[in-house]
């Protein structure tokens, strides 16, 4: 996914990045000693390090996927494209962006919209 640094803290020796593209919005630790320049465009992969059962969600009646930045918190509304035999959930949260999360007792309902209360310290950003 291309998108565009628009902020770069530093806590406890982590860097959170937060990007930008297309009125949505990310913020999460960034993978690598590389960081970033403000400005730029680059091209990222997310995941979420926490399990499903500890994530806040409820489902909702969006048709769109999108993310927006709420505090400490990413807001991502995506739809749950499948589920495989060991519960890892596959969430579209944008038309270039697939993300899996794993789960150990919850299962949520395929080709259905859920809203996903991701803390920033639960997303990882990789660069490409």
């Amino acid at each position: 996914m291309m998108w565009t640094v628009s902020a770069i803290t530093s806590v406890h020796d982590a860097q959170i990045v937060t990007l930008e593209r297309e009125n949505q919005t990310l913020s999460g630790h960034w993978s690598t000693n590389a960081i970033p320049l403000l400005g730029t465009m680059t091209y990222v992969e997310i995941d979420i390090d926490v399990v499903m059962d500890d994530i806040d969600r409820e489902e909702v009646l969006e048709t769109r996927s999108r993310s927006v930045l709420s505090g400490v918190n990413n807001i991502m509304i995506g739809v749950v494209e499948s589920i495989d035999d060991d519960l890892m959930h596959f969430v579209r949260i944008s038309d270039d962006c697939l993300i899996m999360i794993q789960s150990n007792i919850t299962k949520l309902r395929v080709n259905t919209f859920y809203q996903l209360i991701v803390p920033i310290n639960s997303l990882s950003i990789h660069p490409c």
